[in-house]
């Protein structure tokens, strides 16, 4: 190994990634159907994608129907076309995310699958909860 990962489980490519858009509440399913075609639009011109379905109106929290919220999965193209590093899921995620800047109309998304599925840890994110006050589990 030339580096060892810090982290407990390293991130790994998994060959798909996992978008959502998350509108203002009271947002129309119309609304939300064209904020998820324009991100489709510009997940398919990514050379590294294979293809991509979406969901509008479908929350990614709890995978719930939802007017203002929409999900899109993308499938990258296999390993023998992306060896760059610039073409790993992680990279072409944070393409796509600063390609969707140009969308100004919801908070929108784009990360990797967990390295484990179950794992909260969501394409390196992680989130910590201290007790400062030692108060407990109650």
């Amino acid at each position: 190994f030339k580096a060892v990962p810090g982290g407990f489980v390293p991130a790994q490519d998994k060959q798909y990634l996992v978008g959502f858009a998350q509108l203002p509440d009271g947002a129309t399913l119309d609304r939300t159907e064209d904020v998820i075609r324009r991100m489709g639009e510009i997940v398919k011109k990514n050379p590294n994608v294979e293809d991509a379905i979406a969901f509008p109106g479908l929350s990614i929290n709890g995978f719930t129907n939802s007017s203002n919220a929409g999900i899109v999965f993308v499938t990258l193209k296999p390993f023998a076309e992306r060896r760059r590093a610039d073409q790993s899921g992680g990279a072409v995620a944070g393409q796509l995310n600063q390609a969707f800047g140009s969308i100004q109309d919801a908070f929108i998304a784009m990360f990797p699958p967990p390295p484990v599925a179950g794992l909260g840890t969501t394409g390196g994110f992680k989130l910590q909860i201290e007790d400062r006050a030692s108060l407990g589990y109650e």
